[in-house]
């Protein structure tokens, strides 16, 4: 396999490295408070995934994590990128909320209601 990678092209922050024009181009910018759709994206339930180099390795991330880097120059290792919009493929950093694991921990997730039914249907309580 041939790289056709550019050298400048090429953008790097601690043991990760993409491709930041490719990045940058599949990126669909419409207003400041619109969400950005991630159409152009390789797509999953946990939202959109973008390839890079992490050291050695070719691995898919989540394309809000690389822009982050791209975009803000900083590390976000340590952070959970959410979305305040709702929408977990938006790409709009105006709707990004960055928190910091090490203060705050992981975010707690919804749990699962049991209806009344589910309940019923479990007999090892009687």
């Amino acid at each position: 396999m041939v790289n056709r990678t550019k050298i400048e092209d090429k953008k790097s922050m601690g043991s990760w490295t993409w491709n930041s024009r490719l990045l940058n181009e599949k990126v669909i910018r419409l207003g400041e408070q619109d969400c950005w759709p991630s159409t152009n994206f390789a797509q999953t339930k946990h939202g959109p995934l973008f390839g890079v180099m992490k050291g050695t390795k070719r691995q898919m991330t989540q394309v809000c994590r690389i822009l982050y880097r791209d975009w803000f120059n900083k590390d976000c290792e340590e952070q959970e990128i959410s979305h305040g919009c709702g929408d977990k493929t938006c790409l709009n950093p105006d709707h990004w909320e960055v928190h910091d694991l090490k203060k705050h921990g992981p975010r707690p997730r919804p749990v699962k209601q049991a209806t009344v039914t589910e309940i019923y249907k479990k007999k090892d309580w009687f």
